[in-house]
């Protein structure tokens, strides 16, 4: 039905972004080697995690932390969107969220008022309280128990929409 816009089809924010961050990334780290080993996992949404998370249940005892990175490429004034990072439920004691949070509250910050010292941001960004919803909700099961924290802008006007194109991607936004 063309009318049907809950359609699961990739758009340009509503899928394609959160792999395009993730390649940069591994770009970024094969040139800034950390201190420890990091796994990028590209899968499809939900099911695929469920799907890794069974077929390496040797492995999941030595992943200390997970972040699930969708829809991170909006321009704002365009979408209406906020950059979102999901705080981590309270059954997995862990900060891991509290550093991309801290990351995107630096970047947001441009400058401040000279009268009342108030910070002047760059783009909206907000710490939400656990809503699960993605990758990281399989991760955060008690059965898996990583904690894992989502990256991504929600709501966005053009969500599941066949208008989720690459128009409405800011160039500016993948780079925070």
């Amino acid at each position: 039905d063309p009318t049907d816009y809950t359609s699961t089809s990739p758009g340009a924010n509503d899928n394609a972004s959160g792999p395009a961050m993730m390649m940069a990334l591994i770009d970024y780290f094969t040139q800034h080697p950390p201190t420890f080993t990091l796994r990028f996992l590209f899968t499809v949404e939900y099911w695929g995690t469920v799907a890794f998370c069974q077929r390496h249940e040797d492995a999941l005892s030595r992943i200390i932390a997970g972040a699930s990175i969708d829809m991170v490429g909006a321009n704002q004034d365009l979408c209406g969107s906020t950059m979102v990072i999901d705080e981590i439920p309270d059954h997995l004691a862990s900060c891991f969220d509290l550093v991309p949070w801290h990351s995107l509250q630096g970047a947001a910050r441009t400058g401040r008022y000279r009268a009342i010292g108030n910070p002047v941001t760059a783009f909206r960004c907000d710490l939400q309280y656990y809503t699960g919803g993605s990758d990281h909700y399989v991760l955060n099961d008690s059965s898996v128990a990583i904690p894992s924290t989502s990256v991504g802008a929600y709501p966005d006007r053009f969500y599941h929409t066949p208008d989720d194109t690459i128009d409405k991607i800011a160039p500016e936004t993948l780079a925070l």
